[in-house]
């Protein structure tokens, strides 16, 4: 037990000594990533707004779907208020699995501490996400939901969304090395993962049985995506119950230690497998 609590007490303090280069190595990654493109960081925000906006002719004018009625908001509305925090998740945690092959240069330093990569790039997601909720605040203000949101709420699941991207991110990253399918892997699990969670539709609309919506609830992402919209458009305190947060946060620190005991296990095999 001793030597458990000394490997994360390591791992945190590692993390927090070098918060200074995450932030760094974070800012020169998003510039980094676009440099060689004539457009530059444009398309980190372009291509998601076309989403957006297909997805929304999509649904809104083609299927015609409509929000629920407790939300009492516009659908792209509603629907930009779970897509947004889906972006992020997705693009964050499929940049941080190749983190340490795109920066194999660092790894195969002994000296540099290759835990602080999956961090850097999803703080490098981060700022996109960060201009994305200030587009959704525009939105909601051209529809006339101006933020009375709950900002309390809201950064505490902004929070959320950030630890448990950390904690899967720290698990795929080091098993990309080893296992380089691992990439084709979370694009199996986003592509069903998005259609899993009520993203686009409302779980309480479409009659599905009782056992079934708390089988959605077992999606971290459904949490998530429920507290975005509870915080930003609903009518509803943004508060889903103790026993959902419980399994939350219990899911994320299992899935955190996971990856912990992951890095201490195999980053000295790293350089070797690169």
């Amino acid at each position: 037990m001793r030597r458990l609590v000394n490997i994360f007490a390591e791992f945190f303090s590692s993390i927090w000594k070098e918060k200074g280069k995450i932030f760094q190595l974070a800012k020169n990654d998003m510039k980094s990533r676009y440099a060689g493109s004539f457009l530059g960081i444009f398309w980190a925000y372009f291509i998601p707004l076309v989403s957006i906006l297909v997805y929304w002719f999509v649904f809104e004018k083609g299927l015609k779907a409509t929000p629920p009625a407790s939300a009492n908001v516009p659908f792209l509305a509603w629907f930009m208020a779970g897509l947004v925090p889906w972006f992020y998740f997705s693009e964050a945690w499929m940049s941080s699995t190749n983190v340490l092959l795109d920066y194999n240069y660092l790894v195969k330093q002994m000296v540099f501490d290759v835990r602080i990569l999956p961090f850097v790039r999803v703080i490098s997601a981060l700022f996109v996400h960060l201009v994305f909720m200030a587009i959704m605040l525009v939105v909601l203000a051209l529809y006339g939901i101006l933020p009375s949101i709950r900002v309390g709420p809201l950064l505490y699941y902004m929070l959320c969304l950030i630890c448990l991207i950390i904690s899967v991110s720290i698990i795929s990253s080091v098993i990309m090395p080893f296992f380089r399918d691992m990439t084709q892997v979370i694009n199996v699990i986003t592509t069903m993962g998005f259609w899993m969670t009520p993203i686009a539709w409302d779980y309480t609309n479409m009659n599905i049985p009782v056992v079934f919506q708390y089988i959605l609830k077992l999606n971290p992402m459904f949490y998530v995506v429920q507290g975005y919209r509870d915080a930003l458009v609903s009518d509803t305190f943004a508060w889903q119950g103790a026993s959902i947060t419980l399994y939350f946060w219990i899911l994320v620190g299992a899935l955190f230690a996971v990856g912990v005991l992951a890095y201490h296990r195999m980053r000295m095999h790293l350089a070797d497998v690169i």
